[in-house]
């Protein structure tokens, strides 16, 4: 699902008057070859159908539903009803836990989507465990790191493009796998989101002052 944003970051940072009709062509080429992979292959049908599958069941049962996409929407509709109570400040990881067995036992949501270890997406995690002041810090973090790589996507040097590229596509990566996923809450990916943002952010701090002092002299 990230790859259209990789995509248009891409043509962003590199499409130029000179260079468009190279690149709408090489465009065209790579959307059909993934397109002719895609009709070919069996993985992608798979998964297609896994998706067809899910969405029916979860219509059959509903918040009782044990497939992976309906366990997901089960315990998201949970979660939008307990923020109701605390939508500033949150419920925190005890009370949440608390508040779901309690609606398992009701029979208001089945057992799977209760068990999960959380919610699969990051940023319903941050509002329902810590509060709509902890996703507001959260969503606003995000927001200034790409501004700032954002502000050099169509620098004329190529490193400082490629090197705000990379933090355009690692930023919104997060938020498009945040969706299903609790990206930086876990620790590994955690870990691996801000090493790498600060590495992009140093390499960009550093060649734009390189600029700066070439283009002085």
């Amino acid at each position: 699902m990230a790859i259209p944003l990789f995509i248009l970051l891409f043509l962003l940072a590199y499409v130029r008057r000179s260079n468009m009709l190279a690149c709408g062509v090489s465009l065209a080429v790579l959307l059909a070859a993934m397109g002719f992979l895609a009709y070919k292959s069996p993985l992608i049908h798979e998964r297609v159908q896994e998706v067809y599958t899910d969405l029916s069941e979860y219509e059959t049962h509903g918040s009782s539903s044990a497939s992976s996409l309906g366990a997901r929407f089960a315990i998201w509709g949970v979660s939008w009803q307990m923020l109701k109570d605390q939508p500033v400040l949150g419920i925190g990881e005890v009370q949440f836990r608390k508040e779901l067995k309690e609606k398992s036992q009701a029979g208001l949501v089945g057992a799977v989507p209760a068990g999960l270890a959380n919610t699969h997406n990051t940023f319903l995690e941050v509002w329902v465990l810590y509060g709509g002041l902890a996703l507001l810090s959260l969503l606003l973090m995000m927001l200034s790191a790409a501004w700032y790589f954002l502000l050099y996507i169509r620098h004329a040097d190529p490193v400082l493009r490629s090197y705000a590229l990379g933090g355009l596509c690692l930023i919104g990566g997060y938020v498009i796998y945040g969706q299903t996923q609790i990206m930086l809450i876990r620790n590994n990916t955690l870990l691996f989101f801000l090493f790498t943002l600060a590495v992009l952010m140093s390499l960009l701090h550093q060649r734009r002052r390189a600029v700066l002092v070439t283009g002085n002299h």
